[in-house]
């Protein structure tokens, strides 16, 4: 495995050094890429963004980029995934950029390239970067840690009113969580739990329906370390909260009242896949500073649609909508008939309600062929130089090549699967890799699509599909080709090695070889002595002890003779 490991770094890293080589006669960087990773790192400790990336130019466009990341240990390679990203202006981002959590002590190294991106005409790798880091124990570390609240001066607030506090640690070295939360003098929670992982102002608007209310603000710290003395990891802060009789009472209900979803009805009621559907949905925004709502629909647990989403400004308003969902065709039948949900997300609330999908708008589902999938005439899609088999758990990088008959945009993706199921989808939905590209009047453009094999697939034939459709349109095209999946090459090599060892007994310590080199290399050898056993040494011997004997025999009959 180790072997492989560093074989794969390696071809990594050449890899990225040509493209490199081949684009430094532009001298332009579009974009950065960056580690975020601090030069110690810890033991169990999630760490969930572990880039920055920053656009150069253009930064009134939106982009996006697509990296691909590898974490190794003394050169044996641990994780290797992909991640996108939005970019909306030249503001480096840095959250949702991969994610690594230790599960040893050691030295590590950190990889990323970008393998695509919407910035500049060429879709080539525009930057590699690479950082070490160690991973510490910090729990063998002995500390004592105190925690403290701070808040404003009084303690007196009316109702509606904001109480700040920030919670202040005497030793920040170490990772630590911080549980906070708001309770009455009979302990009952006014304000539910929460985790924090920094020492940030915190703020909570007081909200009582009694004339006034003493509550406490209380707080733990846990840190990553060998903590000795936990009395002073818990803090409170007592506060009184009153509240003013002279608002009216309908007013205060408007004020206090929360933010609600519900979905009235769903046209049609039973749909077809690639069908557009309407929802007759009422919004009530309360008094929250949130204000995105999302809707969507899946089918057990996988979103089959685009996401609609707007936002509502006014709070204690009431919003009566239609909001429109286009589901996906479907084309390849993956997805059975059935129940399906409507789900509207936002403004902290989840609200759903079951519709009905039965059959596929095959309109909307062209014929296919299997190297390309055509439009017109003079366009094509194909997939060029795809292995005849991969291993599991291998990263496959897929030549799809292009040519359109005008400037046009486009977005694809690929996956592996077998029947129903997916099996490059382990980390995430069959679109998790998707990528975005355009492409000129006439061009032949060759992108690649990364596809990620899961691990301990059973050896056999497979699926490859890639799916693409024209920016903004709703209509996906798709190619198939077969594709085998071997054995995995630490399989392999234990196969080889119990075959050698039944084959030569008492030869463990010679180096595995197959049986095809095995006879090159005695035919290689005729006429060579390789090995003489003990008894072959022996009759050889006895001939020549015979030899000399009769020599001197015949020696000494000579000097007799010549005396006489």
């Amino acid at each position: 495995m180790k072997k492989w490991a560093v074989m794969g770094i390696v071809l990594f890293s050449l890899s990225a050094a040509l493209v490199f080589a081949e684009d430094s006669e532009n001298k332009t960087q579009n974009i950065l890429l960056s580690t975020n990773l601090e030069k110690n790192h810890y033991l169990n400790i999630n760490f969930d963004h572990l880039f920055a990336v920053d656009k150069q130019i253009d930064c009134s466009e939106k982009d996006k980029v697509t990296v691909l990341y590898s974490i190794s240990k003394n050169n044996v390679l641990i994780k290797e995934e992909l991640f996108t990203r939005d970019l909306n202006s030249c503001t480096k981002v840095s959250a949702s950029t991969g994610d690594f959590t230790p599960a040893e002590t050691g030295n590590y190294t950190l990889c990323g390239i970008i393998v695509n991106s919407t910035v500049g005409e060429n879709n080539s790798f525009y930057n590699l970067v690479c950082n070490s880091f160690e991973v510490l124990d910090t729990l063998a570390i002995s500390c004592d840690i105190t925690l403290q609240l701070k808040t404003n001066e009084t303690i007196f607030y009316e109702n509606g009113q904001s109480i700040d506090f920030k919670p202040e640690l005497n030793n920040r070295t170490f990772p630590f969580v911080v549980e906070y939360w708001i309770e009455d003098l009979f302990g009952e929670i006014v304000k539910p739990k929460i985790n924090t992982t920094n020492t940030n102002q915190k703020s909570w608007k007081t909200n009582i329906k009694e004339q006034d209310r003493v509550l406490f603000l209380k707080a733990i710290v846990y840190p990553a370390c060998h903590d000795h003395d936990y009395s002073n990891n818990a803090a409170a802060e007592m506060f009184i909260v009153t509240k003013n009789e002279t608002k009216s009472s309908a007013s205060e209900e408007v004020i206090t009242k929360d933010s609600s979803i519900e979905i009235i009805k769903i046209t049609p009621e039973k749909a077809s896949f690639g069908e557009s559907l309407n929802a007759e949905i009422e919004i009530y925004k309360g008094d929250t500073g949130k204000y995105s709502v999302s809707l969507w629909a899946e089918k057990n647990g996988k979103v089959i649609s685009e996401k609609t989403k707007i936002h509502l400004k006014e709070k204690d308003t009431r919003y009566k909508l239609t909001m429109p969902i286009f589901v996906e065709p479907n084309c390849d039948g993956e997805i059975k008939d059935g129940d399906a949900q409507l789900l509207v997300e936002g403004l902290g609330i989840l609200g759903e309600k079951r519709f009905v999908l039965e059959g596929i708008n095959e309109k909307l589902c062209p014929e296919e062929n299997e190297n390309t999938g055509l439009e017109k005439s003079k366009n094509s899609f194909q997939i060029i130089g795809l292995p005849a088999d991969i291993n599991p758990g291998e990263v496959l990088r897929i030549n799809f090549e292009v040519k359109n008959d005008e400037d046009e945009k486009f977005e694809s993706w690929g996956y592996l699967y077998r029947g129903s199921k997916c099996y490059s989808c382990a980390e995430g939905e069959r679109d998790e890799n998707r990528i975005f590209f355009s492409v000129d009047k006439d061009e032949v453009k060759s992108v690649k699509i990364i596809v990620k094999a899961d691990q301990g697939l059973a050896p056999g034939e497979y699926n490859l599909m890639v799916k693409y459709k024209k920016e903004g349109q709703k209509t996906e095209h798709s190619i198939s080709q077969k594709i085998i999946v071997g054995e995995s090459a630490e399989k392999a090599k234990a196969a080889d090695q119990a075959l050698l060892l039944l084959s030569r007994p008492g030869d463990a310590e010679l180096p595995l070889i197959s049986e095809k080199s095995k006879k090159k290399e005695i035919s290689n050898y005729n006429g060579i002595v390789v090995y003489e056993s003990v008894s072959e040494k022996s009759k050889k011997l006895v001939s020549w002890v015979l030899l000399i004997a009769f020599g001197m025999l015949s020696l000494v009959l000579i000097l007799k003779r010549g005396n006489a």
